[in-house]
């Protein structure tokens, strides 16, 4: 008895870590700095979410969601920052579309 105690808490504890890592592995943020950088980064001047297939190896509308395209279309002039997140939001969203290997992020600009 005292053997299935001890192994059933062992699973418990892999479980956990398992799931933690899991869980935190979507949040991740990539900040690109052009010239000085964003001056105000409590606003996007723009934002698209980026598309992927085969677990993130083909980008479905890299020409979309280009950050130097999003950047001139916004007037963002030679000083802003280029943000790619996956958030919680995202990996719950992966989830549901892994099953088809598509994966997705945001991608913002700020001046």
């Amino acid at each position: 008895m005292k053997n299935l105690k001890k192994t059933s808490k062992k699973f418990f504890q892999v479980a956990l870590i398992l799931i933690a890592c899991f869980c935190f592995t979507s949040c991740m943020t990539l900040n690109h700095t052009v010239g000085t950088g964003a001056q105000n980064k409590s606003t996007p001047i723009a934002s698209k979410n980026a598309w992927y297939i085969l677990w993130g190896l083909v980008p479905l509308n890299a020409d979309a969601v280009d950050g130097g395209k999003m950047a001139a279309a916004a007037n963002a002039g030679s000083n802003y920052t280029i943000e790619s997140q996956s958030t919680i939001v995202n990996f719950l969203l992966n989830i549901l579309t892994s099953e088809i290997t598509v994966y997705s992020q945001n991608v913002k600009i700020y001046k």
